[in-house]
């Protein structure tokens, strides 16, 4: 996995963010932080090709 997190990565969570934004703050900064490394996963297995879904 990278040390840095991808665009695409970025993008998915902000909307991730957005959906939840009904939920306290932490709460959601706790599903965000539980779901980025699966995510930069799939990304870095991706490469270059890594987008987010739209």
């Amino acid at each position: 996995m990278s040390s840095h997190t991808r665009p695409a990565v970025r993008a998915y969570l902000a909307r991730v963010r957005t959906a939840l934004s009904d939920l306290p703050a932490d709460e959601v900064d706790e599903i965000v932080e539980d779901v980025r490394p699966h995510l930069a996963e799939i990304a870095d297995g991706l490469g270059e090709d890594a987008t987010s879904p739209r």
